[in-house]
């Protein structure tokens, strides 16, 4: 049976919509008659394989990071069971070297799909080197996707062929993160928090470019502005004491909840007030789709992805990022109007179903491969 085998620099700690994603699509092409494996860069908890598995996926892992040869020697033994038809990579750098180890391979269709945030400040010599290595590294690729217009403009910038660039947004299980009318009262009684405070939620690594320190002097303004509110924060990472840090020192210790990583944001997403997003050069962002198919209007950074997915004024607001003063004013607004939360939290629901649904996500992508792979069927 031919394989469609995805290299994934990416190992999940518990099932997310990134696994929904996959999964969709593995079992779309094994509708097709076709074999999905994934292949994980480090092996992955039991109940994530079992998820992928019963969906009749095959799991590997090939560390990219044991280097090149340990790469070939693994995907020489999934060739060994069946002729690999396309090899999507994901999660990888633009510049990854594992374009050309399927290429030798040789596996003749490859799709690379850029899924990285960040801004492009290199400049000069830097800048030059960059465009070189994507130039050269993306050059096995019979196409390159980009999950928003903001990375295939970033990709374009570099070098890579236009005719070589489209663009899938991610998908997200509108079944899975829905409207619960009853959860906002369940949210409350966890936190113990009165009735008339605003419930706001963010949900992000705490890394550098998500900016949650925005959002936590966000927090300092409105309370000078004397608007009731918590803050739940659900993530972690490397910055996590420096923010909490931060949250003492401007004073709102006491109206932020630090939550750690949350493995299923459903229920706070559903139950939020409003949900918060400051990142910078936002590849696209998962939390946004998912915040909205459960209703929950959203404020965030005018950047990256995120323009992509939020319509200002519509499902949400943008306010200009690194600008925690903005983020205040749209809060202390949307607080005072309860029926513009409500409508936005509709529309933001309506567009998640309609623009960026698993089914979507799925037709796409097999759209993509079929490009490149006509033997893959689109229906």
């Amino acid at each position: 049976m031919d394989t469609v085998t995805f290299l994934l620099d990416y190992a999940p700690r518990h099932w997310g919509t990134r696994d929904d994603m996959f999964s969709a699509l593995g079992a779309a092409l094994g509708e097709r008659g076709l074999q999905p494996l994934f292949a994980f860069s480090k092996a992955i908890p039991s109940e994530v394989e079992r998820g992928y598995r019963s969906r009749g996926a095959e799991v590997r892992v090939i560390d990219a990071s044991l280097g090149l040869g340990h790469m070939r020697r693994s995907l020489a033994e999934v060739m060994r069971h069946g002729h690999i038809a396309l090899g999507q990579i994901r999660f990888f750098k633009l510049h990854t070297t594992a374009t050309w180890v399927l290429r030798l391979m040789p596996v003749r269709q490859i799709v690379l799909t850029d899924a990285e945030s960040g801004l492009l400040h290199a400049t000069g010599w830097r800048r030059r080197l960059l465009q070189l290595r994507a130039r050269l590294m993306s050059r096995p690729a019979s196409r390159v996707v980009g999950i928003s217009e903001f990375v295939r403009e970033r990709a374009l910038s570099l070098g890579v062929p236009a005719d070589k660039l489209t663009v899938v947004p991610n998908g997200v299980d509108t079944t899975r993160f829905r409207p619960d009318p009853q959860a906002r009262e369940r949210l409350r009684r966890r936190i113990a928090v009165d009735s008339d405070e605003l419930l706001l939620l963010t949900a992000a690594s705490l890394v550098p470019f998500k900016h949650v320190e925005d959002i936590v002097r966000s927090c300092a303004e409105l309370v000078r502005r004397r608007v009731r509110f918590r803050l739940l924060v659900a993530g972690d990472g490397p910055l996590a004491g420096s923010l909490e840090r931060l949250a003492g020192t401007l004073g709102v210790s006491d109206r932020v909840h630090w939550l750690g990583s949350v493995p299923d944001p459903a229920p706070l997403m559903q139950g939020c007030d409003l949900f918060l997003l400051a990142s910078v050069g936002e590849a696209f962002g998962n939390v946004l789709t998912e915040a909205m198919a459960c209703g929950a209007p959203v404020v965030a950074s005018r950047s990256g992805g995120i323009c992509e997915v939020v319509e200002d004024g519509k499902s949400g607001r943008l306010v200009p990022p690194g600008n925690p003063g903005a983020f205040a004013d749209a809060v202390e607004e949307l607080a005072a109007a309860p029926g513009t939360r409500r409508e936005m939290g509709w529309r933001g629901r309506q567009r998640a179903e309609a623009e960026f649904g698993l089914d979507r996500f799925v037709r796409r992508t097999l759209a993509v491969y079929h490009e490149v792979a006509p033997q893959i069927p689109t229906g």
